[in-house]
């Protein structure tokens, strides 16, 4: 029940990497005094709520969900910021939304509260001996939860007025939260929310290519990097078909003997490596250095530099490259592209020193290596690298489907990968689990649910039919990546089937049941559920989405030429309902979910302006 005290968190073990800035010293711009301890777990009253497993049904079934309770900003306690969780434990974003302890830290009375999502870290039900354990932990449950939290405090503090704060999936769910549930929250503030993403709302399906490659070219700060890195792939694809081209690159890339291959498709292969960690790097392009992103999704406890796609970039600055839709030309050498494909009259004869002997071609590839090893090599500790270990942040390029167990060999591009249902989930909101080698037959789960990093969210993409569809495409048109993906002229229908196909349901893992035997590409019931990409039923809200973070492409805007190729210059603020006071907030700057963060000296200007607009809206919900 509410308020049962946990214990201390130095007594207990937590399982999982914490998350946060490198420096956890408050800022000049922050409302705490500057250089002292910025707030993080350690802070939090840790409480637990007894929640009903099924909130639609008559099974008797509960679990303890945890809670996070601050009340050192309100001795008597007027409003309420409520973090709903997404798929990481906890104290993810007790110790990374910033924005909740400024605004509170300002406003005496506030009191803030961060909940763990369903089927996640300590949140987890026991599963042994349980039928069909798997089959409760949907958005649906989800937000049924987060309505019993506020309807707990309520009955502690009165019907004080609650604005649900979220990032990414966690916006998704503040967003939904505040149009299913009007009468528990008063607003929501949903930052790097792509609830425009799923297939029905048809979002651009090169979207996400198309923001990583602003991050990496001039909007982000970089000129001519992503032009120069478009020419490298083909470049390297055509190197690669020979023995000299290949021991050329793998000298060039720093390679562990032998990773490269003996085959013509060995250079392809290293392009689709290098250019598969971009997505990631984009996503945590913040203006400083932070394990946000790399414990989520990649290599562990390591802080990627203050704006990682511009020291990707370092040394590609000057134009060394020419490029067109089918030449790429180096120090006077051209290759031939058609769509996916490439040939060249000089490559297939070149010698070493031949290879040698180009200027730009040779600072075209080391700055190649210097864009991968911002990601793969953020350690600083590899003496060599392997194109199958690093292509992406779990060894395919980020994808997001119904299907979720991998048996990728790490030399698939991800997308290919998942048209063979093959999969990857989504590399950009969670941390992947091993693949599941059988299923169980049984409708009664035998074994313990594991609550680990991420655990909640591969239960939802199966359940809920979770499918966003915002990266689909890569390497057509966005100026950054190649090989093209997908077939020329591919169409959504043409990817995922027409409107009702059926797949297959994700398999259970061994010991747990409770996945549907089928699945829906199209995720129709969300699309129903939640209205598409209609906004009646939405009020009170503020979209916020940062430009060079690859999920901006499926935000919610009032005009979608917001997220076309290049610069951003309209207004950051722009109405989408004046009447129901929905806005969006745009960063032109913003990685994913910057306005969360603490703030920081280095933050571009519209991060601290969309905090400002974010502590107004809060102000005028709650008064």
């Amino acid at each position: 029940m509410l308020l049962a005290q946990q214990a201390p968190v130095a007594a207990r073990r937590l399982r999982h990497r914490r998350r946060w800035r490198a420096s956890r010293l408050a800022s000049k711009r922050s409302p705490f005094t500057t250089h002292a301890p910025l707030p993080d777990a350690r802070n939090c009253s840790w409480k637990t709520l007894t929640q009903k497993l099924d909130h639609f049904g008559s099974l008797s079934t509960t679990f303890d969900q945890r809670l996070c309770l601050y009340a050192g900003f309100a001795s008597t306690v007027t409003r309420v910021l409520l973090y709903v969780g997404n798929e990481s434990p906890v104290e993810e974003y007790v110790n990374n939304t910033g924005l909740m302890w400024e605004y509170a830290s300002t406003r005496p009375g506030t009191l803030l509260v961060w909940a763990e999502h369903r089927y996640e870290a300590q949140s987890t039900p026991k599963t042994t001996g349980m039928r069909q354990c798997l089959s409760f932990c949907t958005l649906e449950q989800a937000l049924a939860d987060y309505a019993i939290v506020i309807q707990k405090l309520r009955s502690v503090y009165g019907q004080v007025p609650v604005v649900a704060i979220g990032g990414s999936y966690g916006g998704m769910l503040a967003a939904w939260f505040r149009l299913k549930y009007p009468a528990s929250v008063n607003g929501a503030i949903t930052a790097s929310a792509p609830i425009w993403g799923l297939p029905l709302c048809h979002p651009p399906l090169n979207g996400g290519a198309i923001a990583t490659a602003r991050a990496f070219g001039k909007a982000g700060g970089s000129d001519h990097c992503a032009r120069n890195l478009r020419g490298a792939f083909p470049l390297m694809s055509e190197i690669g078909k020979t023995p000299t081209g290949r021991t050329f690159l793998s000298e060039r890339f720093r390679l562990c003997p032998g990773t490269i291959g003996s085959d013509a498709d060995a250079g392809l292969r290293l392009a689709k490596a290098v250019q598969g960690v971009f997505f990631d790097v984009a996503e945590g392009d913040y203006p400083f250095a932070s394990t946000y992103i790399t414990s989520a999704v990649g290599p562990g406890n390591y802080a990627l530099p203050a704006w990682p796609a511009r020291a990707a970039c370092a040394d590609l600055l000057d134009s060394l490259v020419d490029v067109t839709e089918d030449r790429v030309t180096v120090d006077g050498v051209s290759i031939s592209v058609d769509w996916d494909t490439t040939s060249s009259s000089f490559f297939p004869t070149a010698s070493l020193s031949d290879l040698e002997s180009l200027p730009n071609l040779a600072k075209l590839l080391q700055g190649a290596l210097g864009a991968w090893s911002v990601w793969c090599n953020v350690t600083g500790h590899l003496q060599c690298f392997d194109p199958s270990r690093c292509d992406s942040s779990n060894g395919d390029a980020p994808w997001l489907s119904h299907e979720t167990h991998r048996l990728s060999d790490g030399h698939v591009d991800g997308v290919e990968a998942a048209r063979h249902r093959v999969d990857g989930v989504d590399a950009t909101l969670k941390q992947r689990t091993p693949p599941f080698a059988t299923t169980t037959a049984s409708e009664t789960c035998t074994t313990q649910y594991d609550g680990g990093p991420a655990s909640a969210w591969e239960p939802v993409v199966c359940n809920d039919n979770l499918n966003l569809v915002n990266y689909l495409h890569q390497g057509e048109s966005d100026g950054l990546y190649w090989p093209p993906n997908h077939p020329r002229g591919e169409t959504l229908e043409d990817a995922l089937g027409p409107v009702g196909t059926v797949g297959a349901g994700c398999p259970n893992p061994p010991g747990l049941a409770g996945y549907p035997a089928t699945s829906d590409p199209w995720s129709q019931w969300l699309d129903a559920y939640f209205g598409g990409k209609s906004l009646e039923g939405y009020a009170n809200i503020i979209f916020s989405n940062g430009l060079l973070d690859p999920w901006s492409s499926a935000g919610v805007y009032d005009d979608m030429s917001v997220i076309e190729p290049g610069a951003y210059a309209g207004p950051w603020l722009r109405n989408v309902s004046s009447r129901n006071d929905v806005s969006a907030l745009i960063l032109p700057l913003g990685a994913h979910h910057l306005d969360l963060m603490f703030s920081d000296d280095d933050d571009p200007p519209e991060a601290p302006y969309a905090r400002r607009v974010e502590y107004a809206a809060i102000d005028r919900w709650t008064s």
